[in-house]
């Protein structure tokens, strides 16, 4: 949970706007925005600022930290505010285009996402009268912003068209949407990342919840017949007089609307024989229709888990991969339970926490989830679940924890009747330092309130250049600092007691060594600082104080001695070189801390358990490098607590603000334990493929974003022709399969996900670019692994 970290931070702040309801905030937690019910007006609220703009004839449905507005403009237009002034975005060049709606904008302002709506000209009798199509804005060199289509389902699993498919959140990585299905009553999410050559791809999420396991979905819905029309059978004469007639009743001078009662204008005695021939006939084919329709709706109905989603309830989690919506889980019969979830961007991984009952408004980086209860009722209680301590409690017990006492709300609810007070969704800024909210009392007087935790000036830069590579059983990773710092060392992090060398009281060097093969990726970048831990437990009034230096050795010639003035002790320290030395070469390097001086009773090098690494990292030296030693062959099992801090740039100073990093694979955590290094071997990980991302974990509590991703790649996978198999085949861009699966998953050789479903026989890839990928196929006697060509 966040936590007030340190007294030199700004102070928590608690501000009240009376008249106001927002319920949107940007990124940064600069802008909050309230939109009227009307759609007349939009107001936005510069909480840094205190300054207060309206704006008429738009919505506003997100910001950039910046200032950029998105949303629509006069009821109809997409637009776009830049210094404060809205305008329209381009529509595609068609005709049948009818309106559109700006949804989200990157941080960066480089892409607007959205929909537009279409003029529905399918001869399908089951089309929709029109239909939303997704689509995004990217900003151009001139600043202007060009439109695409994005890729999307036409049709929903029942193979009707779908009403509208809508691209909803979106980060530079990831587009997050909803796909409202044919009947709306069975709506699902989808999500889209570019592949390899940059196009944006789509998956469906959901549907596994929605539809039974191995149960087949119809796949065609009855017709139904069209009714019969009396004014075919009109002479000449009554199509006058009902015309006259219609003319009449929009005049006021009849009552019976003529359109109701048709068959009465018909004269002509053999006109009525065959109108009634015809109604008879209508009336067989309706009840053959109904008959037919209430089959289908049998076997959809067992077709369906009884599950949904809330798409309307969709919310940008502030961590850019998962997105939050309500969940509609079947508890008997006759009754559904509303509870907060979210789905993960990168591989369609569905979370639900069925145990709180609520509408999801917000969750940060740090996961703390905001959700509102009852979800039915607009008399709600905001409530707070720590993801990673599973603690739930009311939004009020909560910020008053965050803010040690400061800021304390609960006083407000009791002023107005907190039983019948509504209280607003929760909106949390990316790092959980600005938090958004309103309510209404029972006079129905509205008030927004903005909470500032104090955390403004906090840095949370994510690390950099995450790499991976394959050891004989394990994968290792390792990566930079938000500062572009490269660690290098052996030690765990893990504190011991110090070390010595069975000859205390005299002076010695600790150091650990890299090879020339060990610095082949740092050639040309610049050894800054050395990390070490310094170990004190003697605190007797005859101490003698503890003198250290750090030391470099390049190909065991010393080149660097600098005496360490100020260091903590029973702590890491991070010491810099007064001149940074530039990595060569085929050059090997030692670095490591002299003891010049220290208590007899003192081991004052931290250390941790020894590893298969003695040589390289438990070195000693008594004779300033002349000869060297190693703990291990003076039988003390362990490794210095030192590290190389090595960047691209001489200037770059190692992040001390960081505690440790987090690792995620395909968006969700995979070592339980914060990893206080820089690097990290793990055990490649089973029947699972895909990326790898590192957050760095900041002594404040607060998650950076995601590094770059490092993707595994596949091996050892057998190897099935295309066209033929007993599993399945691919033909023009469709996957066949001979029979459902419990799940199908669609890799590229990269390990990125590029589709995936249940239950199903046939999976269409034709919107998947041409190569080789891998299918895992997931079943009752466990998973099966092919390659394919499409």
């Amino acid at each position: 949970m966040l936590s007030i970290v340190s007294p030199a931070q700004n102070t928590p702040t608690y501000r009240k706007l009376n008249g106001y309801a927002f319920s949107i905030l940007s990124g940064n937690g600069k802008y909050a925005i309230q939109n009227e019910e009307s759609g007349k007006k939009t107001i936005i609220y510069n909480t840094t600022d205190e300054i207060m703009q309206e704006f008429d004839g738009v919505i506003c449905n997100s910001a950039t930290p910046e200032g950029i507005f998105v949303g629509q403009s006069e009821f109809t237009f997409p637009a776009v505010a830049i210094d404060g002034h809205w305008e329209k975005l381009p529509y595609p060049d068609d005709p049948d285009v009818i309106s559109g709606t700006a949804w989200d904008i990157t941080d960066d302002g480089t892409m607007i996402c959205g929909a537009i709506t279409y003029k529905n000209i399918d001869d399908n009798p089951y089309a929709i009268g029109t239909i939303r199509k997704p689509c995004i804005w990217e900003r151009q060199e001139d600043g202007t912003y060009k439109v695409s289509l994005l890729k999307f389902p036409l049709l929903d699993p029942t193979h009707l068209q779908v009403q509208a498919v809508d691209a909803i959140v979106c980060s530079n990585s990831y587009i997050g949407g909803r796909v409202i299905d044919w009947s709306g009553y069975r709506n699902y999410c989808i999500a889209w990342k570019k592949d390899k050559d940059g196009i944006w791809q789509y998956n469906e999420f959901g549907l596994d919840i929605i539809y039974k396991e191995g149960v087949k979905i119809p796949t065609s819905r009855p017709v139904q017949p069209i009714t019969v029309d009396a004014a075919k059978y009109f002479t000449a004469e009554d199509s006058v007089k009902y015309l006259e007639d219609i003319e009449k009743y929009e005049n006021g001078e009849i009552s019976k609307n003529p359109i109701y009662y048709k068959q009465y204008y018909i004269t002509d005695i053999d006109s009525m024989a065959a109108y009634s021939e015809a109604v008879h006939e209508y009336q067989e084919i309706l009840a053959d229709y109904n008959k037919r329709l209430k089959l289908y709706s049998d076997s959809l109905d067992s077709a369906l888990t009884g599950d949904g989603f809330d798409v309307f309830t969709i919310t940008k989690a502030q961590n850019g991969i998962r997105m939050m919506l309500t969940y509609q889980w079947k508890k008997d019969e006759r009754d559904r339970d509303s509870s907060p979830a979210y789905f993960n961007l990168e591989n369609g991984r569905f979370t639900s926490y069925k145990e709180l009952y609520g509408l999801p408004t917000g969750l940060t980086m740090n996961d703390a989830m905001f959700y509102a209860a009852p979800v039915e009722s607009p008399m709600r209680t905001t409530n707070v679940y720590d993801i990673r301590s599973n603690k739930e409690e009311t939004f009020h017990e909560w910020i008053k924890e965050q803010t040690n006492g400061i800021i304390d709300i609960e006083p407000e609810y009791d002023s107005c009747e907190k039983d019948t007070t509504l209280m607003g969704s929760i909106r949390s800024s990316d790092n959980g330092n600005i938090l958004l909210g309103f309510y209404i009392n029972a006079d129905r007087k509205r008030y927004s309130y903005i909470i500032n935790l104090g955390k403004d000036n906090v840095k949370t830069d994510a690390p950099k250049d995450l790499t991976l590579e394959h050891g004989y059983s394990t994968l290792n990773l390792s990566w930079k600092d938000p500062a572009g710092v490269r660690e290098l060392g052996y030690s765990t992090k893990e504190i011991k007691d110090g070390e010595g060398i069975g000859d205390e009281g005299k002076p010695f060097i600790g150091a650990i060594q890299f090879t020339p093969k060990d610095l082949s990726e740092c050639v040309g970048e610049y050894l800054n600082s050395l990390t070490f831990y310094s170990n004190r437990k003697y605190n007797g009034e005859d101490r003698v104080e503890t003198k250290l230096s750090l030391v470099v050795f390049e190909n065991n010639k010393m080149v660097v001695n600098q005496p360490i003035e100020h260091f903590t002790e029973n702590a890491w320290n991070t010491v810099a070189l007064d001149e940074p030395l530039i990595i060569k070469e085929n050059t090997s390097l030692q670095v490591g801390i002299k003891v010049v001086q220290h208590d007899i009773n003192e081991h004052p090098l931290g250390v941790c358990l020894y590893s298969e690494d003695s040589g390289k990292s438990d070195l000693f030296t008594e004779d300033d490098g002349k000869t060297w030693d190693r703990l291990f062959t003076n039988g003390f099992m362990r490794r210095w607590h030192i590290f190389a801090n090595i960047a691209a740039d001489k200037t770059a100073e190692k992040d001390l603000g960081i505690e440790g990093y987090k690792l995620y694979f395909n968006g969700e955590l995979y070592v339980d334990d914060m990893i206080k290094t820089q690097n990290v071997s793990i055990d490649i990980p089973e029947d699972e493929y895909g990326s790898f991302v590192v957050t760095a974990m900041y002594k404040n509590g607060i998650e950076s974003e995601n590094s770059n991703d490092a993707y595994w790649e596949l091996s050892g996978i057998g190897t099935v022709e295309s066209e033929t198999g007993s599993w399945g085949r691919v033909d023009n861009g469709i996957l066949y399969l001979n029979k459902p699966f419990k799940t199908v998953a669609i890799y590229s050789v990269s390990g990125t996900l590029v589709s995936s479903c249940s239950g199903r026989t046939e999976v269409n890839l034709s919107n998947v670019p041409e190569g080789v990928y891998v299918v895992v196929l997931t079943g009752e006697n466990g998973k099966e692994v092919y390659k394919i060509k499409i």
